[in-house]
């Protein structure tokens, strides 16, 4: 388990990874990318984090990308390769997933569609929304990291 340490985090975060992999977190970042997620969608939708604590749970031959419940994303650890192997594309995609989970803790966890035939609305929002943050919030201040993808 990695906590993190940052004075800045609006809410309790840890990241969970099986030995094998923590070496392959940059959990600096993913904590930073969270945190201004979190002050951006607070911001946006005028209403804090809705829950007590935000989990990152790196699963082993988790079949999808990232999954959201309540104060916790499922993640595979696929995506988590040594940095000498993962180009600046898939690293910037892999923050931009975090940034679309997060999107889903007000809108699709707090909130939530009607019937399964809704689904496209709460997903295609999410994606809307962590472009938006993403370029609005995260690339704003951290240029240097994702320069290269710009």
């Amino acid at each position: 388990m990695i906590t993190n340490n940052r004075d800045d985090a609006p809410t309790p975060m840890r990241i969970f990874v099986r030995n094998s992999k923590k070496d392959f977190v940059d959990s600096d970042l993913v904590f930073r990318v969270l945190t201004q997620g979190i002050k951006y969608y607070s911001e946006m939708f005028d209403c804090k984090f809705p829950f007590e604590k935000y989990d990152v749970i790196y699963c082993p031959e988790f079949r999808i990308t990232a999954m959201e419940n309540v104060g916790a994303i499922t993640f595979t650890d696929a995506i988590l390769v040594p940095a000498d192997e993962a180009d600046d594309i898939i690293k910037m995609r892999h923050y931009q997933v975090h940034l679309h989970e997060l999107a889903h803790m007000w809108y699709g966890d707090l909130t939530s569609m009607v019937w399964w035939n809704d689904l496209w609305l709460k997903e295609s929002f999410a994606d809307f929304l962590c472009g938006i943050s993403f370029n609005e919030q995260v690339y704003k201040e951290d240029e240097k990291t994702f320069d290269s993808v710009n």
